[in-house]
């Protein structure tokens, strides 16, 4: 999977739990850009994206994500092992 195919699938699951069906991601953005990121959300699309992608996020794997593209990133070298 690409990056390119990585977004779009984000995008989907970021719709999905934050209740925003025209939401348009950016590698750039953060959860500040994002109305109704919180802790609680943030949890909730981590679960999210490991049962879409079939990784496991380790705790230092989500302290180091700060935007999008931390978790694109993420997601290609945990689906690459």
């Amino acid at each position: 999977m690409n990056q390119e195919e990585i977004l779009t699938k984000i995008t989907e699951i970021m719709r999905e739990t934050f209740n925003s069906p025209t939401l348009e991601l950016t590698p750039e953005m953060t959860a500040k850009d994002i109305k109704g990121w919180d802790s609680m959300k943030n949890i909730w699309l981590i679960v999210a994206i490991e049962e879409a992608f079939e990784i496991k996020l380790s705790t230092s794997d989500v302290i180091s994500i700060e935007c999008v593209a931390d978790y694109i990133k993420l997601i290609s070298e945990k689906s690459a092992l």
